[in-house]
């Protein structure tokens, strides 16, 4: 599993509360993509809501997401935990300039 307040057990949890889990071995949020991969999730550049959005990695431990929604606008809302603070659930509105910065678990 995950342990609390960590990004990746805040994702793992959101996607299992929507019917979509994912596998609890995935490690840290920076190897979610390739991992879940092999495990025969599909990957892709394109938000969805409902898929985890990954961040490109810029430390060790990486970065993951909920994708809320899709706005009309290409830009995408992301609920996520450690980004407004340690065990803190924030939202942000990612503009479709940033879009290169993430890739996406369905």
């Amino acid at each position: 599993g995950y342990d609390y307040g960590y990004c990746t057990w805040y994702v793992a949890n959101r996607r299992a509360a929507a019917g979509k889990p994912i596998p609890s071995n995935l490690g840290h949020a920076s190897t979610w993509k390739i991992r879940a991969q092999a495990a025969g999730y599909s990957v892709g550049a394109a938000p969805a809501a409902g898929a985890v959005a990954w961040k490109v990695p810029h430390d060790y431990y990486g970065h993951v997401g909920y994708v809320e929604s899709v706005n009309a606008d290409g830009s995408f809302v992301i609920i996520e935990m450690n980004v407004a603070g340690w065990n803190r659930v924030s939202s942000q509105t990612v503009s479709p300039a940033q879009l290169g910065q993430y890739s996406f678990i369905y």
